[in-house]
């Protein structure tokens, strides 16, 4: 079946999310999937559908916004984020949502496996129930050196299912958090990165490959 692949270049976070918001509302009418590539015009958070927003989100000048799917607070700005839409009448899909997780998963672990020698593995078992998503691991997630390196959130509907990835290729960026400088340091302190510093090359390379990694399933 064949992939769709958009490419939306920069956008706020309240804009990233509408477009997912979007593609969730045409999976009745979609045909085949659909690979999105995007990225934030400036450091941004977003918070799970289920979660309120903490207050420090509405207080501070970071630019935020609801995703579609669950899970929790994600910064954005220095990882690589993607979104993936099955239809139910895509041959992998099924009505389990760890399967469906850790396929996409997979297909974005193939993907960063062809970037270089990396110590890479799926998580077997889930963390407790902490409020940041890349320090809080859950079944299917990547793994590198025993902490998250990618990972996603869910939205299923009996149309199919959105998926909304964020890989962490590098470390969180001071420059623009500096009202959330203790937590930044926490996250940085938690996290675990593909590469030591932001690197453009680096990011399109990525983005070929994972490209090519849905595109041959």
């Amino acid at each position: 079946m064949k992939w769709t692949i958009i490419d939306s270049g920069k956008g706020t976070a309240t804009e990233n999310m509408a477009h997912d918001y979007a593609l969730l509302s045409q999976l009745s009418s979609m045909t085949g999937p659909t690979l999105r590539f995007y990225e934030w015009h400036t450091p941004s958070v977003t918070h799970g559908y289920f979660m309120e927003p903490a207050s420090w989100i509405q207080e501070s000048k970071l630019d935020s916004a609801k995703r579609p799917t669950g899970g929790g607070i994600l910064f954005h700005g220095h990882d690589f984020t993607f979104s993936v839409v099955i239809p139910k009448s895509f041959p992998a899909y099924t009505l389990n949502t760890v399967e469906n997780y850790r396929y996409v998963n997979q297909l974005v672990m193939n993907a960063l496996n062809s970037l270089g020698t990396f110590d890479l593995s799926l998580s077997s078992s889930k963390s407790p129930n902490l409020t940041y998503c890349m320090i809080r691991p859950t079944i299917g997630d990547i793994m590198m050196d025993g902490k998250k390196l990618a990972g996603g959130a869910q939205r299923r509907t009996r149309h199919g299912f959105l998926h909304q990835g964020s890989v962490n290729l590098f470390p969180i960026p001071q420059s623009g958090m500096e009202e959330q400088y203790e937590l930044f340091l926490e996250m940085h302190a938690q996290s675990t990165f593909l590469f030591s510093e932001n690197n453009d090359k680096a990011r399109e390379e990525f983005k070929r490959h994972l490209a090519f990694s849905f595109q041959r399933c």
